[in-house]
């Protein structure tokens, strides 16, 4: 299990960093922008570490492209919305995370050795749609419980 998961994360990477690689040459007049590639590799980290344990080799390199693409598309509509976010972490964790939660509901197939999916199985392996829909509520309840502790907490800090 440890093996698969090792593997699973590098190639998620491998597949975040080649496309943010690619983004960044095809919108800024063929050039390599470094700080696509340190969000696309982040992101696609945060991306695959949901599942780690139950993606192929192969779809990791899909959740980790993906996670990068939507965390560096994320950056620019966060600068035109006005939302300071100097370092970028709302994008490679915000839009990385949820993404990685989706591709839970996605890509997993039912897990027979330590029954980490619950026998469920993800939407493209013929599970349906039950398990997204799970995976869909939890991004909700995590979306909410962030929301509320953090107002809370600067409410009492800040005032």
């Amino acid at each position: 299990m440890s093996k698969v998961s090792a593997i699973v994360t590098i190639n998620s990477s491998v597949g975040g960093g080649i496309s943010a690689l690619v983004l960044s040459y095809f919108t800024h007049r063929k050039k390599f922008i470094v700080t696509y590639l340190i969000n696309g590799i982040l992101a696609s980290l945060v991306a695959i570490t949901g599942g780690c344990a139950l993606y192929h080799p192969w779809e990791a390199l899909i959740v980790g492209a993906v996670g990068s693409l939507l965390a560096n598309c994320t950056v620019p509509l966060l600068d035109k919305l006005h939302v300071d976010d100097p370092v970028g972490a709302i994008a490679v964790h915000g839009a990385g995370s949820v993404w990685g939660m989706m591709a839970v509901g996605l890509f997993v197939e039912r897990d027979t050795l330590m029954e980490l999916s619950h026998g469920l199985t993800g939407l493209f392996r013929g599970g349906g749609w039950k398990l997204l829909g799970v995976q869909f509520l939890a991004v909700l309840v995590v979306s909410a419980w962030s929301m509320i502790t953090t107002f809370m907490l600067l409410f009492v800090s800040v005032g």
